[in-house]
């Protein structure tokens, strides 16, 4: 989670939710959801090998 536009980073402490803005999941972090969730803002970045 960033409250400043992504210049720094530490952990969610609750789940996002529709009016959370964007949501963007970075390498190499894993995220776990264990609820019904949706996110209309979700970026996943990834790398391909």
């Amino acid at each position: 989670m960033s409250t400043n536009g992504g210049g720094v980073w530490f952990a969610a402490t609750s789940t996002p939710h529709d009016t959370s803005g964007a949501i963007a999941i970075r390498v190499p972090n894993n995220v776990t959801v264990s609820a019904n969730v949706t996110a209309n803002q979700l970026t996943i970045d990834s790398e391909l090998y």
